[in-house]
């Protein structure tokens, strides 16, 4: 019998099913003692007459007497314990419908915070103080971790995206479509500095350590990044065509199948970086001056198995792709490189073949 209080038919069936049991007991209480020691029949009583008879036959009703009170008696704690049952059954059903009606309360509570915090955030991450809208980007993060909704986190996804291609978004200078290349960077803030609502956005966005079901690659195309800290950052698949990450900080980021096409490399910093498949066709690797010093793009222990390289922009005054820092950078045959770089030059660069 199913005993799921938290249906009505069922417990109608348990309460019915122990009436019934109740009842056929008492019956059975009744109707088995005659049975067991029926009634003296003329024949049982020939020939005997007086005091006698009358003691033969007050002795089987006694019998029966006896053994109807046992059987009642065992009967009625059998009985008791079908009312035990039912009890209990009532009590267990008025115990899960309090804990359903608990738990769908907690979900609606909850559901109220997070909308609430949900709004807050929004509110922090417009408003015009960047220590606001920082608190924002965090504020959503927190959201998109507390939530079970796969919706929510897909929301904030685009949000966080949506806000690092407003406030990022290249603005080329007056005079010129692109920065000159070995221009000076030493004016130029770090992004966490210029920009920390970007870079907070972007640390939230690339932390390889979270997941993001459901989500496209992050599409980043022809945004201000320069001097941005990317260290391990999960950008596999990216769209950054024509980004500017001049002096951008990517050691350990996962870079595969990026789209680097166009993109500003100047002095960006791709030290273990994995670049399997990458797209850098176009791609500026001209050094930084800062100060008197001059920055070079390093791929230092890079993995560049598959990555297009075909036409990148060299940096003027004579100096090339062999002036890039490689040591140890990978390439495979799929790997394609400018002409003038051939595979001699690339192993006086120390780039390593794998196959």
């Amino acid at each position: 019998m199913d005993l799921n209080a938290s249906n009505p038919r069922s417990l109608r069936k348990w309460a019915f099913a122990t009436v019934t049991v109740v009842v056929l007991l008492f019956l059975i209480s009744v109707s088995l003692p005659q049975l067991w020691q029926p009634a003296l029949t003329g024949a049982d009583l020939k020939g005997i007459t007086g005091k006698p008879r009358l003691d033969a036959i007050n002795d089987r009703l006694q019998r029966q007497n006896e053994l109807r009170g046992s059987l009642l008696q065992f009967f009625g704690g059998i009985a008791a314990l079908f009312g035990v049952g039912f009890g209990a059954v009532t009590a267990w059903r008025q115990f899960q419908e309090n804990t359903i009606n608990n738990r769908k309360q907690h979900t609606l509570d909850r559901e109220s915070q997070l909308t609430e915090q949900f709004t807050h955030a929004i509110t922090y991450s417009n408003k015009q103080e960047r220590a606001s809208r920082v608190g924002g980007v965090y504020a959503l993060d927190r959201f998109a971790r507390t939530s079970e909704q796969e919706g929510d986190k897909e929301s904030i996804y685009e949000l966080l995206s949506t806000l690092v291609r407003e406030y990022a978004k290249w603005e080329a200078p007056a005079d010129t479509d692109t920065e000159p290349s070995g221009s000076s960077m030493e004016d130029v803030p770090s992004l966490r500095v210029g920009a920390p609502e970007v870079q907070a956005a972007l640390t939230v966005l690339t932390d390889k350590r979270r997941l993001w079901p459901g989500v496209q690659p992050l599409d980043l195309p022809n945004t201000d990044l320069r001097k941005a800290i990317l260290v391990e950052a999960n950008l596999e698949r990216s769209n950054l065509q024509g980004a500017h990450l001049e002096g951008a900080n990517l050691k350990g980021a996962n870079l595969q199948g990026a789209q680097l096409e166009g993109a500003h490399l100047d002095g960006a910093q791709f030290i273990q970086a994995d670049l399997r498949g990458a797209n850098l066709n176009y791609a500026k690797l001209h050094a930084l001056i800062i100060g008197s010093d001059r920055q070079y793009v390093s791929f230092r222990d890079a993995n560049l198995q598959g990555a297009q390289l075909k036409w990148v922009l060299e940096e003027p005054l004579g100096l090339g792709l062999g002036d890039v820092e490689w040591t140890n950078a990978k390439e495979d045959r799929q790997t394609t490189w400018p002409d003038n770089f051939d595979r001699e030059s690339r192993e006086r660069a120390r780039i390593l073949m794998v196959t």
